[in-house]
């Protein structure tokens, strides 16, 4: 009986380590795969931030096509960061992350856009925000998510700017348990693009849906054969880092040229 019993867990340990390689191959393959997609996405809003940026500082908002594209870039870093949300495994570090970074470029962030100090905050407390909504919604505290999203008055984009990412959060799952074209997802989509009119100028709400739909497409599965050759492993903490050098860089830039400050 002895013998049989270490013939089976023999048996037993020599199929493991095959079964433990195939999950970790399926791991490592989807997290190419979704830092790819991250990458691609990053790469898109942060050359869409910095010309914004550039038209604001060097150019005194003289090119509408500037703007324009400008406009991409907070849906995107917007849905990344609500899809992160939903699989992260430490999401107070990720808050605290952005919080924190907020936090240092905030006087940086005022000083290069010619702002007061406190009103309003940049960019990364309204992701830190939305991100905390995410959070909150998943673990079922409903009623925080009045508190939080009425916390978007105080920052860039506004309320409206925190309320969009845990739609896209519930928007992802709903696709996922649901599919595309159940009527709950669909109903996400109508107040996602409710919302995207709020965002900015009406004006220039085709281009925060056309960028909020750039980020869904990425969810495709044809799309994993192009983003496999983007690998960049140390992109991740890239845009805290670049959110207030590039601010730095452009405002040096406008005093030595001695532009006049923005209105």
């Amino acid at each position: 009986m002895a013998g049989r019993k270490m013939t089976e867990n023999s048996h037993f340990r020599q199929r493991l380590p095959d079964r433990v390689k195939l999950s970790r191959i399926a791991t490592v393959a989807t997290s190419i795969i979704d830092q790819s997609r991250q990458l691609m996405l990053k790469i898109i809003a942060i050359l869409m931030m910095t010309a914004d940026h550039a038209n604001r500082i060097l150019f005194m908002n003289e090119y509408h096509l500037l703007t324009a594209m400008g406009r991409f870039a907070f849906p995107l870093f917007a849905f990344m960061i609500a899809r992160n949300g939903l699989y992260t495994r430490n999401s107070a570090k990720y808050i605290g992350l952005l919080f924190l970074f907020g936090v240092l470029s905030q006087p940086i962030y005022a000083w290069a856009l010619n702002h007061d100090w406190l009103q309003p905050l940049n960019v990364l407390f309204t992701l830190g925000l939305g991100l905390l909504a995410v959070r909150a919604w998943l673990a079922g505290y409903w009623w925080a998510l009045p508190l939080i999203i009425a916390s978007g008055w105080f920052v860039d984009y506004g309320m409206e700017g925190v309320a969009v990412m845990p739609v896209i959060a519930f928007i992802i799952q709903s696709i996922n348990k649901r599919g595309f074209w159940h009527l709950l997802t669909i109903l996400g989509f109508g107040l996602l693009i409710a919302l995207s009119f709020r965002i900015n100028a009406s004006s220039y709400a085709p281009n925060v849906v056309a960028a909020f739909a750039l980020g869904f497409m990425t969810l495709l599965p044809q799309l994993d054969a192009v983003e496999k050759k983007l690998r960049w492993p140390n992109f991740r903490l890239f845009f805290y880092g670049f959110y207030p050098c590039h601010l730095i860089l452009l405002a040096l830039t406008s005093r030595w040229l001695h532009l006049p400050p923005l209105p």
